[in-house]
């Protein structure tokens, strides 16, 4: 599984990341740790994952993994 470009929003690289067929459902934290984020962006990631399930392009599956 590659990562998303940097050059991306991480609203898209977080989409780009579940959308790869290779894509094994994940907590925040674990999403954090694969698109490579250190710990001062996770309120952002939290915020984009929020607007993303509103949204319903990502959804929480068992255990409150996203998918």
């Amino acid at each position: 599984m590659s990562l998303p470009p940097l050059s991306m929003t991480l609203r898209d690289r977080i989409l780009a990341l579940v959308r790869e067929a290779s894509f094994v459902p994940a907590d925040e934290p674990e999403l954090a740790r694969r698109l490579g984020l250190p710990k001062k962006q996770r309120s952002q990631l939290k915020f984009e994952v929020r607007q993303l399930l509103r949204d319903g392009r990502l959804a929480r599956g068992a255990h409150g993994r996203l998918a």
